[in-house]
């Protein structure tokens, strides 16, 4: 099971806690999750690592993570939202090592909570 742990105030908004939800889950391999809130355009860059387009190929690669081992534990320091974007960073600890992380997100619309994009930075520390 994963160590879940967030600063209160990172859940004091809809958008926030969906954000929070939306880590959680993918700290946790909840695929359905993922998937289920993801435009059929999506976007998807993890700087460094891939790039893809489209709902079908962001569900290959979040099914393609599920074979990784799940996280030990998730940190979310931050998550600060405004209109139809938001951002969150915070660590991801796993078996290989701890993660810093970044991911900036843009949703259909400000009331949304469907992704059109993801643009995420992970640094190994």
């Amino acid at each position: 099971m994963t160590k879940i742990n967030i600063k209160p105030d990172c859940g004091n908004s809809p958008k926030k806690a969906f954000i929070r939800d939306f880590n959680i889950a993918f700290a946790e391999g909840n695929a359905s999750f993922l998937i289920d809130h993801a435009g059929e355009n999506i976007k998807w860059c993890v700087y460094g690592d891939f790039d893809l387009n489209g709902k079908a190929a962001f569900k290959e690669k979040i099914k393609e993570m599920q074979e990784y081992p799940k996280a030990k534990e998730l940190i979310i320091d931050s998550i600060i939202t405004h209109g139809n974007e938001g951002a969150a960073n915070g660590w991801i600890v796993m078996e290989g090592g701890t993660y810093a992380f970044c991911d900036i997100y843009k949703f259909q619309s400000a009331g949304s909570k469907v992704l059109n994009e993801i643009k995420s930075f992970v640094i190994k520390i």
